[in-house]
């Protein structure tokens, strides 16, 4: 009879043990859902140079009274940066190149290899001009960097080979 007893009491503490544990799993993961639904998404697209525009929706309640779908627009403010010449991976048979291209109107531009670093403005159109850089026999990585006015920067690289080998 008493081990009945111990059975039953086994038994009764196993099913307490196991439903807690079910019980505790299910409110868990009605939580994370209600949680998952209430957050919101962010979609950016790209729109062209230096530009994104991001929406914030809201996912909708399972109810359809009550979904709320809310749309934010924002332009990024990162300065563009275009390098109009030398184009990337081409050959020069001079030492010294022009760097030409845009950016942000007013900005600070400055060119630099592991040789030298040159420095410009851009002027009220966008429009720069770094003249007489200085290229390394063999293939140069030039960084070129732009800071607004607001500080904020954009970075581009190009490469450049100086050779004066006849193709």
């Amino acid at each position: 009879m008493i081990s009945f007893i111990h059975k039953m009491i086994k038994e009764l503490l196993l099913a307490i043990i196991l439903g807690s544990l079910l019980g505790f799993s299910l409110t868990g993961g009605v939580i994370a859902l209600k949680k998952n639904k209430t957050n919101q998404s962010v979609i950016v697209k790209n729109t062209g140079i230096g530009k994104s525009v991001s929406e914030t929706k809201s996912k909708p309640d399972p109810e359809p009274s009550s979904s709320v779908l809310s749309e934010t627009t924002s332009v990024d403010t990162m300065p563009s940066l275009v390098i109009d010449t030398p184009q990337n991976e081409s050959v020069s048979d001079k030492s010294l190149i022009n760097i030409q291209g845009t950016t942000t109107p007013n900005s600070l531009v400055v060119a630099s290899t592991t040789l030298e670093t040159l420095t410009t403005n851009s002027d009220e159109s966008g429009k720069f001009i770094i003249e007489n850089f200085e290229l390394e026999a063999g293939l140069n990585f030039i960084q070129i960097s732009s800071v607004s006015q607001n500080d904020t920067q954009n970075n581009t690289e190009i490469q450049v080979t100086f050779s004066t080998v006849k193709f």
